[in-house]
């Protein structure tokens, strides 16, 4: 009998690709050890969580990727990495995903939403050092990223 793993043409993300893009969310916050967590299969990764402190006292962030098909409670439709924000008494006051993985082209590919949180997150802290953001068009002319 042939295994069925040997036999999906499914892709798995490295850890070393999930640690990259957590990493690249995480604006060099400080990571919490004893609360990584990372689970691995015969087929690879399948669950890695880190929590990073918050930008707020008592608030920190979980970064959570899960593969999917390894949901406890039903079937997860894609692999992806989830960002949950909560405060110190664990409850969980927003989240969103971050990135889903592509199956045929191996690829992540970015959340529009999130896309646009973390913009504005490096806006405000960069705007902090008075410095303005610009954006190049397709000619080479910028303009600042605000308009």
């Amino acid at each position: 009998m042939e295994n069925p793993i040997e036999q999906s043409n499914e892709r798995v993300p490295t850890k070393e690709k999930v640690v990259n893009i957590i990493s690249d969310w995480t604006n060099d916050a400080e990571v919490v050890p004893e609360f990584t967590r990372e689970v691995v299969d015969e087929r690879g990764l399948r669950i890695y969580e880190v929590r990073v402190n918050g930008e707020k006292s008592g608030e920190y962030c979980e970064y959570r990727f899960q593969r999917k098909g390894d949901d406890p409670g039903g079937d997860k439709a894609k692999t992806s990495i989830v960002l949950v924000t909560f405060y110190e008494d664990d409850f969980p006051v927003s989240g969103h995903n971050i990135a889903e993985f592509n199956d045929e082209s191996g690829e992540w590919e970015y959340m529009q939403d999130a896309l646009e949180i973390q913009m504005r997150k490096r806006k405000s802290l960069v705007e902090g050092l008075g410095v303005t953001l610009c954006t190049k068009n397709k000619e080479g002319a910028t303009r600042p990223l605000s308009e």
